[in-house]
């Protein structure tokens, strides 16, 4: 599997940016020799699906995650997410690309999520959160932890996110329409509603093992057994092999409830971790240099 080129740099005026991600090829079209005055063979063509787009290293890598006439786009910011590199917050999604940002300011989660300050360690932070557009829009008007939640249904209810698409009730700190028609449900499998104890705010949980296999991190991160929290967990080894986590970083082993590398093997076969990186060695938890 080739390698993704590096990134291209570019700039907006004011801040330097890193396209991470571009339109790819159509797989299955490359040039097949074939002899002079002969007629070409007819070979079938493979089919392009979001499902083997989020299976290539240029998901994680470019966010090119999202099947679109025969190649694999950035179609969306849910693309975005899967980066690595935007792990930080300071990315967002313009024009079809994904692009990594100098600073916070103009980031998706910045201007969607209030975390607008530049951290020590390089993540979106969040302040007042009250003031900014992701209070007004999306009813993120709440400081916890680092970031801009929906304290309650209030919160929610005067925000643009319930007038103009209805998601007014505050769940796990985001405004939803319910808890399995939200992001989380689909993503993490938290699909049921539990109410909330001495005025705390319901939130969305898993609530049974079918909930957490349908779940999006159940495929990507091995993540399918539910928890005693509420929560999706990897559940054994097996949950872990099966996952786009151990296939493209080395993480094939079931440990403390995630997927991590267990040995040289897992990290040496990994298609991004050892091939695209370069990090083959096991050490320490991780797949090194």
């Amino acid at each position: 599997m080739p390698v993704p080129d590096g990134p291209e740099v570019a700039s907006d005026g004011n801040a330097s940016v890193t396209v991470l991600g571009s339109d790819g090829q159509p797989a299955g079209k490359l040039p097949n020799p074939v002899a002079a005055g002969s007629a070409a063979p007819s070979a079938p063509q493979a089919v392009v699906t979001d499902e083997s787009c989020r299976n290539e290293p240029a998901c994680t890598a470019g966010g090119s995650c999202s099947a679109k006439d025969g190649a694999c786009v950035a179609a969306s910011w849910e693309d975005c997410e899967r980066i690595t590199a935007c792990a930080t917050g300071r990315c967002r999604f313009a024009e079809g690309r994904c692009e990594t940002l100098a600073v916070c300011e103009q980031s998706h989660a910045c201007l969607e999520e209030g975390r607008c300050r530049n951290g020590s360690d390089g993540r979106c932070l969040a302040d007042a959160c009250g003031k900014g557009p992701a209070c007004k829009n999306n009813g993120l008007c709440g400081v916890s932890n680092g970031a801009c939640v929906a304290r309650n249904d209030r919160d929610c209810k005067l925000a643009s996110v319930c007038k103009d698409g209805g998601r007014c009730l505050a769940r796990g700190g985001d405004c939803v329409k319910s808890c399995q028609e939200s992001k989380g449900c689909k993503r993490n499998g938290r699909c049921d509603e539990r109410k909330g104890k001495r005025g705390d705010p319901a939130s969305c949980i898993a609530t049974s093992d079918k909930q957490c296999e349908a779940s999006e991190r159940c495929v990507d991160m091995g993540l399918c057994t539910l928890g005693l929290k509420g929560d999706c967990v990897a559940g054994d080894d097996v949950e872990c092999l099966r996952s786009r986590a151990c296939q493209q970083h080395g993480r094939c082993s079931a440990k403390q409830e995630r997927c991590v590398p267990g040995s040289n093997a897992e990290c040496s076969k990994s298609s991004i971790a050892c091939k695209a990186e370069g990090r083959c060695r096991f050490q320490d938890g991780r797949c090194v240099k």
